[in-house]
């Protein structure tokens, strides 16, 4: 049901649009309030794996040894399979033998463990067999994870929120010729609900926010990730606009 207001709205999160702000209160104008949604469905054509390696040794140094020798494989590998270094990150976590455990044990079973953790981009999606294969084939690799996207996020983002505008419009336009008025300028418009609107009014309802770019999220851990390509990264925005009525 369409609804005139002659209050004075609170906009924020504001595209560059003329109006004056002022603090809880709506438009002194009769106005349109809408709500625009866009989404696409696209193909994963980037990603990113994380992982951890571990080592375990009677000593630090055998420890670490064992570390450089795992680190150096998997260097390598992602080398040969057009990994650059400069998408590789890597970060060192000591995990040494604490004193109690020294204490609750025989000198002779206590080992050093040492860990490093590895994250890297993937932008060419045909390795991706080949990379997951070699990892997972890996004994001492674990906590491993994947996240896919897109290289044109901020393209889609553009895309994402010219369309839902103008779905706000549309929905407005529709409001507008029932009750037949016409439609003026938009006056506010923000990505987040504006629910200051239905407090005000004294309405109540669903107040979730639908606004955002929001994709798969990330996997669980290594005995239940699915390391498989997804079909489709779905995306989706929201804007509330409000506009003048003539």
């Amino acid at each position: 049901m369409t609804k005139f207001f002659q209050l004075f709205l609170i906009p924020f999160c504001l595209l560059p649009l003329p109006f004056t702000v002022q603090a809880n209160s709506l438009p002194q104008y009769p106005f349109i309030h809408a709500t625009g949604n866009a989404s696409i469905s696209v193909p994963a054509d980037v990603a990113e794996l994380e992982f951890d390696i571990r080592s375990l040794a009677v000593t630090p140094h055998e420890s670490g040894q064992q570390l450089e020798a795992m680190s150096k494989e998997i260097v390598q590998f992602l080398a040969n399979n057009q990994i650059n270094s400069s998408d590789i990150e890597t970060y060192d976590t000591k995990k040494m033998v604490s004193d109690d455990e020294t204490v609750a044990n025989e000198k002779s079973s206590v080992r050093y463990r040492l860990l490093r953790s590895f994250h890297f981009v993937v932008k060419n999606l045909d390795q991706w067999k080949t990379l997951t294969d070699f990892l997972l084939s890996r004994t001492y690799l674990g906590n491993l994870s994947a996240t896919f996207g897109r290289s044109d996020l901020n393209l889609i983002r553009q895309h994402l929120l010219a369309a839902a505008i103008a779905n706000a419009k549309e929905n407005a336009k529709t409001m507008a010729d029932g009750l037949g008025v016409k439609l003026g300028n938009a006056s506010a418009i923000s990505e987040t609900p504006l629910a200051k609107i239905a407090s005000v009014m004294g309405f109540e309802g669903n107040s979730a926010n639908l606004a955002g770019i929001i994709s798969s999220e990330k996997p669980p851990q290594l005995d239940s990730v699915d390391l498989s390509i997804p079909s489709a990264l779905h995306y989706k925005n929201a804007v509330d606009v409000v506009f003048k009525m003539k």
